[in-house]
């Protein structure tokens, strides 16, 4: 799920299994519009931009495809972006190529320097980050060095991109998007494949949220790198989306959970 503002009212934008792109009023629990059709396989990834000055829904699919979507009108703009080759992939007995590696799977979308660009988790702990209108990479790769990625998001820090991964070990990294660099050690707490990561600043702390297949909902410090406590939600955690006023939207197998976070940030367990 993603977070962001049509005509001055929030709006939620979710993606679904059948490959439609949905976007729904907050305050209402309505869908706007109809769905917005054009993937052929589920839909891995959303987000909501500004580009060329309007706003805009990124989509990301399992079908190796990026799309843009104008938030206003649900209009399809430009053409669909399809993920390109990335690194050689070789033989560790022989350290000779027998194939390459690809980064299929669109995850985030960021601006970086001014320009549009996409996050893809590749095979493993790889995670790309590609020029939006070229489709070609941009800088080395980033590893986790320990496990494979299962989420990543994006959110700006202080008007710095940064990118938050979550992995099927329960663990979720923090990178600097411009530099490449960690800006935390791994955070560690979920028992499980974390699902689900949204980051935002509330009442003056930027914190991460986490959900996982263990059923719990973590929020993190992030300049700390602490936990600010835990949510017990008892369902599998398929979504988390996180509003500037501390508002948590919690998709679960079961249904839909709200809590306000706003308590448990300002007097933390």
């Amino acid at each position: 799920m993603a977070v962001g503002k049509l005509n001055r009212r929030p709006v939620v934008v979710s993606g679904g299994d059948n490959g439609t792109v949905r976007v729904w009023d907050l305050a209402h629990s309505q869908p706007i519009g109809e769905p917005l059709r054009g993937h052929q396989g589920e839909v891995s990834a959303v987000a909501v931009a500004e580009l060329d000055g309007r706003p805009v829904i990124i989509s990301g699919s399992w079908d190796t495809t990026v799309r843009v979507w104008d938030l206003a009108s649900g209009r399809s703009v430009g053409e669909p972006q399809h993920a390109q080759q990335d690194t050689a992939r070789l033989d560790p007995a022989t350290d000779r190529q027998i194939g390459r590696l690809y980064s299929p799977q669109v995850r985030a979308a960021a601006r970086l320097n001014g320009r549009p660009v996409t996050i893809s988790g590749g095979e493993g702990d790889m995670v790309r980050i590609w020029d939006y209108h070229s489709g070609e990479p941009v800088g080395e790769p980033l590893y986790t060095d320990q496990g494979q990625i299962s989420v990543i998001t994006e959110a700006e820090v202080d008007g710095c991109p940064v990118v938050f991964c979550g992995g099927v070990d329960g663990t979720v990294w923090v990178w600097d998007l411009a530099s490449g660099q960690p800006l935390e050690e791994p955070l560690r707490g979920h028992r499980g494949v974390v699902s689900s990561v949204a980051a935002a600043e509330v009442d003056g702390r930027f914190v991460i949220v986490s959900g996982g297949e263990d059923g719990t909902v973590w929020v993190w410090d992030l300049a700390t790198g602490r936990s600010l406590g835990r949510i017990e939600v008892g369902s599998v955690v398929k979504a988390v989306s996180l509003t500037v006023d501390g508002i948590c939207l919690i998709g679960t197998r079961m249904g839909r959970v709200v809590v306000d976070l706003r308590n448990l940030v300002q007097y933390p367990d």
